[in-house]
């Protein structure tokens, strides 16, 4: 289930694929969003370590793994390499997307405010305390209302 720090006009389209790995965990998420103002999107994820990976270059993900699998779900996370200064976690620069990584719920406070969660919206949600949190800052894009 993905989380946003704020209003979005739409969300669909969504694909998701996830693999364990052994000692590793693949998530790969993919959706189209319709947003008037920036907001963030917060993935929850298995573990308390992550390594963002760009696979704008490769579309047919899904559509690859929808013939190797084709009555499993799907989905893509995307990330990249260039680290950029982002309050007190690591920001990567991934593609379309700038992204953090938050190991825990406690370091959640160490993201920009306007992407944070209310504390009255983390009670209402189930218990994440094994994930960590994969952050995408979503830029605002044009919409017909």
């Amino acid at each position: 289930m993905c989380i946003f720090s704020g209003p979005v006009h739409d969300v669909n389209t969504t694909s998701i694929f996830t693999k364990d790995l052994g000692d590793k965990h693949a998530t790969v998420y993919q959706m189209k969003v319709s947003l008037k103002d920036s907001v963030a999107m917060i993935l929850p994820v298995p573990g308390k370590d992550l390594e963002f990976l760009n696979l704008e270059n490769y579309p047919e993900f899904f559509t690859d793994m929808n013939k190797l699998f084709p009555n499993m779900s799907r989905g893509i996370s995307k990330g990249g390499p260039a680290a950029i200064s982002f309050g007190n976690l690591e920001v990567h620069d991934v593609g379309q997307y700038i992204a953090s990584f938050a190991p825990t719920r406690a370091d959640m406070i160490r993201l920009d405010p306007k992407f944070r969660l209310p504390e009255t919206v983390w009670r209402n949600l189930p218990d994440y305390s094994g994930f960590g949190f994969a952050v995408f800052q979503l830029k605002a894009n044009s919409y017909d209302e």
